[in-house]
C-alpha cells in the first residue's frame, strides 16, 4: 500500500497581549494638552497603539475607544501607559482609535487615527523534500519574514487524516528531519488496536516507541465499566 504523509508548514510571529478594563470616564473640562505622535501598528486580531505627550504634562491615565463592527463603543483604560494593545479584533475591518490623555478630572480633547489588523500567520515559501530514508523525510523551506518566532511542522500518513503530527522548530531553522517510526508500523498497530477493541469494547490506544517497546493505553467511562474491564483482564489470565 502507498504511504504518503500530508505536510504543512506555518511560521509564528511574536503576538503582543495586553489585559483591557473600563471605568468612569472623567467629563472634559478646562484644555489640557492632546497625545500627540499617535500610531498604530496592525498584528493578528489586534492593534497596537502608541503616542507621546509634550514635556511639562503629567496626565494620570490614558482612555482609548472605538467603534467595534456591532457599532458599539468601546471604551477602555491604559492604566496611564502611553502604549497600549487593543485585541480581539477581526483582521481585515479598519478601526478609527480615539486617544484621550485624562488630568484627574479632566480630559483632553481626542486624538484619532485609524488602524486595520492582519494576519501574521504567514505560510513558509519554497517548501521542498531534501532527502528521504528509513523513517524519516528531510525538508528544507525559505523564512516568509525576518519577524518569524518559530515554525509549526504539521503532517499525516494519507489513510490516517485524523492522526495529525505536529512539531515545534526554532525561529534559526530553515530545515528540519523528522524521524516517525517506519510508517508500515502504525498500519500494524493501528490493527492491533481495532483487535484489542473489539475484545474489551472501548477504545485502546497502542503507542510504540524504539526498540519495539510501548505501552496499550484502555480507557474505561465510569466505575462500573472498569471493574468490568478488570473482569475480563482476570478471566483472560486464568485461562
Amino acid at each position: 500500500m502507498k504511504n504518503l504523509i500530508h505536510i504543512c508548514i506555518l511560521s509564528g510571529l511574536a503576538a503582543l497581549a495586553a489585559s483591557c478594563w473600563t471605568e468612569d470616564i472623567p467629563e472634559a473640562g478646562a484644555a489640557r494638552h492632546q497625545v500627540e505622535a499617535l500610531t498604530a501598528t496592525p498584528g493578528d486580531e489586534e492593534v497596537t497603539l502608541a503616542w507621546e505627550i509634550p514635556d511639562g504634562w503629567n496626565p494620570t491615565d490614558y482612555i482609548v475607544f472605538y467603534t467595534d463592527e456591532e457599532s458599539q463603543t468601546v471604551t477602555l483604560r491604559t492604566g496611564g501607559a502611553s502604549r497600549y494593545v487593543v485585541d480581539k479584533l477581526t483582521n481585515g475591518i479598519s478601526y478609527n482609535f480615539n486617544v484621550q490623555a485624562v488630568y484627574g478630572k479632566l480630559i483632553s480633547n481626542a486624538v484619532t487615527v485609524a488602524g486595520r489588523p492582519s494576519t501574521s500567520r504567514l505560510p513558509v515559501t519554497d517548501l521542498t523534500v531534501t532527502d528521504t530514508g528509513d523513517g524519516y523525510v528531510a525538508l528544507a523551506w525559505s523564512a516568509p519574514s525576518t519577524l518569524v518566532e518559530k515554525y509549526t511542522l504539521s503532517y499525516y500518513i494519507e489513510d490516517m487524516p485524523g492522526d495529525i503530527r505536529t512539531q515545534e522548530i526554532g525561529k534559526e531553522q530553515t530545515a528540519a528531519a523528522e524521524e516517525p517510526e517506519p510508517t508500515k508500523n502504525d498500519f500494524i498497530y493501528r490493527d492491533m488496536e481495532e483487535k484489542i477493541k473489539g475484545i474489551f469494547g472501548t477504545k485502546v490506544s497502542v503507542s510504540h516507541k524504539k526498540n519495539n517497546k510501548g505501552k496499550i493505553e484502555i480507557e474505561y467511562y465510569s466505575n462500573d465499566e472498569l471493574e468490568r474491564i478488570y473482569d475480563l483482564i482476570t478471566s483472560i489470565a486464568k485461562n
